[in-house]
């Protein structure tokens, strides 16, 4: 009796990546993929937010910035801008608040 011999069995979908799986290849989140906005807070001076639209507000006590969704007021002391570009806005000082307005 003869046997057959396996082949590699492929399936479509193994084949075709999930998007999760491309957000973590490209070391990217989703949310910055899709737009929405990304706030990442490190203890009381630091702030990230990524896919903003721009600066509303801007004092050495309050910065409010624009998103897509909406604007957040972060409130605190010696507040400045630390780095900004077209996706990323850093803002750095004594943060004491973060408000979604």
């Amino acid at each position: 009796m003869k046997r057959k011999k396996k082949g590699k069995r492929t399936v479509a979908s193994e084949r075709i990546a999930s998007p999760r799986s491309v957000y973590q290849v490209l070391g990217i989140s989703g949310e910055i993929l899709s737009g929405e906005p990304k706030i990442v807070i490190t203890g009381d001076y630091l702030i990230e937010i990524f896919n903003h639209k721009g600066i509303v507000d801007l004092s050495c006590e309050q910065i409010q910035v624009n998103t897509r969704k909406c604007i957040y007021k972060i409130r605190g002391e010696n507040l400045m801008i630390a780095t900004v570009t077209d996706d990323e806005l850093v803002v750095t000082g004594a943060i004491t608040s973060v408000e979604k307005i």
